[in-house]
């Protein structure tokens, strides 16, 4: 067994086409069995550890655990003046009938007033853990949109921990999809430059991908 990786890279020396074959052969093998075996995200549970998960443990069981909570705020457009409190008010009562027809969420508090009487703000709480709220903002988020578009003289934004989360989530995906298009022609120009080949270069980043 001491031996087996020398064999393997004198074998693979020896025979290169089948080594690169037998390389991407396995390297599929083992991504249709992830494929099919499936993955298991973390759980708000799995970040339970210590006398502080303890701690969060015995708050969930009470019902006092931590919940995804969204919050949507009326406010006027800049530069229009000062808000019309009256069509805030019937925003307001819109995004609150409408979130509250929602599977996803748990309840709806009433409208609040800022005491300089600039914005209202809604507050929705989800079901579920707060770690999963993100998978469940979108229809929360496109009925904010409706009432936005329904009332184009008012600003109605909405943000929250699950929103922010799948935020950053988003910019992070379009972040590597960028680096991917500029880091694979520069990775391919320089396996060319140090293999002299082409098929040298290619067979890193076909493993790769």
């Amino acid at each position: 067994m001491k031996n087996l990786p020398v064999r393997m890279a004198r074998w693979s020396a020896a025979h290169p086409w089948r080594g690169i074959v037998g390389w991407l052969v396995f390297v599929v093998l083992c991504l249709g069995i992830g494929i099919t075996v499936g993955t298991h995200p973390a759980t708000s549970e799995d970040y339970r550890v210590g006398e502080a998960g303890r701690g969060e443990a015995i708050a969930a069981e009470g019902g006092l655990q931590q919940r995804p909570v969204e919050h949507v705020l009326i406010t006027a457009k800049p530069g229009t003046g000062k808000l019309d409190t009256e069509a805030a008010d019937s925003a307001a009562a819109d995004i609150a009938a409408r979130m509250a027809r929602l599977p996803e969420v748990r309840s709806v508090a009433a409208p609040v007033h800022s005491k300089d009487r600039t914005a209202v703000r809604v507050t929705v709480t989800l079901k579920g853990p707060e770690l999963d709220g993100k998978k469940h903002v979108d229809p929360l988020l496109a009925q904010t949109a409706a009432v936005q578009r329904n009332n184009p003289a008012l600003r109605v934004e909405e943000t929250g921990s699950p929103s922010i989360g799948k935020g950053v989530d988003k910019l992070r995906g379009d972040d590597l999809s960028r680096t991917e298009v500029i880091a694979l022609p520069v990775t391919l120009v320089t396996l060319l430059l140090v293999f002299s080949s082409v098929v040298m270069a290619l067979v890193p980043l076909l493993l790769a991908l």
